[in-house]
């Protein structure tokens, strides 16, 4: 039996280099096709930070492909080492990151998140999404700290 797909979810705010590496990793151990994901709560521009470069992931309704396109130049220009040995996938999905994340555990075998780690004092008043997609996925999450 083949394990599913393991999927990396790409915020676009911090340093996921690891993130990426880790999927990169797990799908080439696996010999498994590897998701990269965003998720957006409407269709406009999301900036993120990738060494000095900024990079944009442009949300357009009228053309899906150009997001993941972008998402996919993200990714590469983070990671800037060869995945052409693996199969790759790039998504860009729209609404809320918590229950997107939860719904998209349902049909993968793996997921990476990036971990926010809050102080005690701040952990009492906000729960991440990181931790509520860990306490409700529907299969295995690796969460890599930011």
């Amino acid at each position: 039996m083949r394990m599913p797909d393991i999927a990396v979810a790409i915020s676009a705010h911090c340093d996921e280099k690891p993130h990426i590496l880790a999927g990169v990793n797990m799908a080439r151990a696996f010999h498994v096709p590897l998701r990269f994901i965003h998720v957006t709560a409407s269709m406009m521009v999301i900036t993120g930070y990738s060494s000095s470069e900024i990079i944009e992931i442009e949300i357009e309704e009228n053309d899906p492909c150009r997001a993941e396109d972008s998402l996919e130049k993200y990714v590469l220009s983070t990671y800037k080492n060869d995945i052409t040995d693996i199969q790759v996938h790039y998504e860009v999905l729209r609404g809320d990151s918590v229950n997107v994340l939860v719904e998209y555990t349902r049909d993968i075998g793996c997921l990476i998140l990036g971990h926010h780690h809050l102080n005690g004092f701040m952990h009492g008043f906000i729960n991440t999404v990181d931790e509520k997609v860990l306490n409700q996925a529907q299969c295995p999450v690796m969460l890599i700290p930011e």
